[in-house]
């Protein structure tokens, strides 16, 4: 099993939110074998993936939260 990062934005949607899948950093994959190790992985990165999501949606929108989920 392999965790990967999912952000969740607040929007104005009907169902409210949007969300992002960050599963590559510099074209490289980004996987973590615990949730543990992603969890500190998005502390330290908190920042970077926060602007990331942002930038991605076209539309002014915050950051719900940031997720450590197993990858589908």
């Amino acid at each position: 099993m392999k965790w990967i990062i999912l952000v969740v934005m607040t929007t104005f949607s009907p169902d409210g939110y949007d969300a992002i899948k960050i599963s590559m950093v510099k074209d490289k994959p980004l996987y973590f074998e615990t949730q543990r190790i992603c969890s500190i992985y998005v502390k330290m990165h908190f920042v970077e993936l926060s602007l990331f999501a942002i930038s991605t949606f076209k539309e002014k929108k915050e950051i719900d939260d940031i997720y450590c989920v197993l990858e589908e």
